[in-house]
């Protein structure tokens, strides 16, 4: 067991290394994060700076950007809607694993991890998250865990605010296009813990809390529907044109050529972000097998769903899994 975790913090954070080579690395190799800051944030010019100070914009214009330019290009706009919309374990398990009763004070507060997320990335960010969660132990059952654990008004809770702080926000920029609203959904999980607060003060928790199980996986399985139902509209269309589906989804092994214009540049990135974030959510599953026969199940759940359902979902469905191993 000891050797087990010691492997998972050792391999996690060779993910985190990866993103900052072949993400960050790349954008200033290649000159486009000094391109974004020349050609978009100019101060005084540029049309990504919307409070009118300069200190704040100055810090958020090349954030504010980097999304607009992906959202300006059709292929790149549908990988931003597919990493984002359908992406939603990635903001789900954090915070289900934040809210269980008995959970450590290093991941109480889900919202914190989101937030550095916004700003060193998912694919940064997530793999180290989940090597700290495995090296703690807090990633299988806790030992004050029982069946009223996670009792239903708090998956309620955490239900709406995933919707009023993460769904709702995330649409709005996608679809309104304006700078404004996409520096507001930087902050999305403050929030997600406003809605959540909102809804405990609101909604006032019963003096017999009832077990949440039902509904947490309820929400699994709407979240694993929302995922896969977008992976089959995007990605699925593209499986006779294997360029196109490269072109939407693989990132590229070695940097792009710096002739290519800068949204190729940031559609990779975003690839290589959802890629290493998604991979070190589903390699964390394997620490919770117990038997060579879970390996295996996992393995070829993860083999058939990945390309059938998308990554999302796949993850969904393991974490559903998860869910009856605690019980």
């Amino acid at each position: 067991m000891f050797k087990r975790t010691l492997f998972a913090f050792a391999f996690f954070p060779v993910l985190s290394v990866l993103s900052v080579k072949n993400m960050f690395g790349r954008l200033n190799d290649s000159g486009v994060a000094h391109t974004v800051g020349v050609d978009y944030c100019t101060p005084g010019l540029s049309k990504y700076a919307p409070t009118g100070n300069n200190a704040i914009d100055n810090a958020i214009c090349p954030l504010i950007a980097f999304f607009h330019i992906l959202m300006d290009n059709p292929s790149s706009f549908s990988l931003l809607f597919y990493s984002l919309i359908g992406g939603a374990p990635l903001v789900v398990l954090p915070l289900i694993e934040g809210h269980r009763t008995g959970q450590r004070s290093f991941f109480k507060y889900p919202n914190i991890w989101l937030l550095i997320s916004q700003v060193a990335s998912v694919g940064f960010t997530f793999p180290l998250y989940y090597s700290l969660l495995i090296l703690s132990g807090s990633w299988k059952k806790l030992p004050e865990f029982n069946d009223k654990s996670f009792p239903q008004h708090k998956v309620q809770a955490i239900v709406f605010s995933v919707m009023a702080g993460a769904l709702i926000p995330t649409l709005a920029m996608l679809f309104m296009k304006d700078p404004t609203v996409t520096a507001i959904w930087q902050i999305y999980p403050l929030c997600i813990s406003v809605a959540y607060f909102l809804h405990i003060l609101v909604v006032r928790s019963p003096q017999t809390p009832k077990s949440g199980y039902r509904a947490l996986q309820g929400f699994y399985l709407v979240s694993f529907i929302l995922s896969s139902s977008i992976h089959m509209a995007t990605a699925v269309p593209l499986f006779a044109d294997i360029t196109s589906l490269r072109h939407l989804l693989v990132p590229a092994l070695t940097p792009l050529d710096n002739s290519v214009p800068v949204a190729s540049h940031l559609h990779d990135f975003l690839k290589w972000d959802v890629t290493l974030a998604y991979t070190s959510t589903a390699l964390a599953f394997f620490w919770l097998c117990s038997s060579v026969k879970q390996v295996v199940c996992l393995f070829t759940w993860l083999l058939f769903a990945i390309p059938v359902f998308g990554f999302g979902a796949a993850t969904m469905g393991a974490a559903m899994w998860k869910e009856g191993l605690l019980q």
